[in-house]
């Protein structure tokens, strides 16, 4: 038993070292009060940033609204890369005929 109580003072003991130690709850109270202001800070410039980059889509004259996306095909891609790969030749037309 006295091994086990000893055990526990000096855990107790250890714990108390490394926790830091506050005079009252006033002063716990400034400390959390400076890290919520910082967070809410943050928040705050996270949130406007947002909300420019959420205006600027807006209004920048761009709408995808009810289109449908165009996804190309691999015969698609090879055409027009043959297409850039050949243009300037003299072939286009008979390769490619329109």
């Amino acid at each position: 038993m006295e091994q086990t109580k000893e055990t526990t003072e000096t855990n107790l003991e250890k714990e108390q070292e490394q926790a830091p130690v506050l005079d009252n709850n006033f002063e716990t109270a400034q400390i959390v009060l400076k890290q919520l202001k910082e967070q809410n800070e943050l928040l705050k410039t996270q949130l406007d940033r947002k909300e420019s980059l959420l205006a600027h889509e807006q209004l920048s004259g761009q709408s995808n609204a009810g289109q449908i996306p165009k996804v190309k095909s691999e015969e698609d891609i090879a055409n027009e890369q043959a297409k850039k790969l050949i243009a300037g030749s003299g072939y286009e037309d008979d390769l490619f005929p329109q």
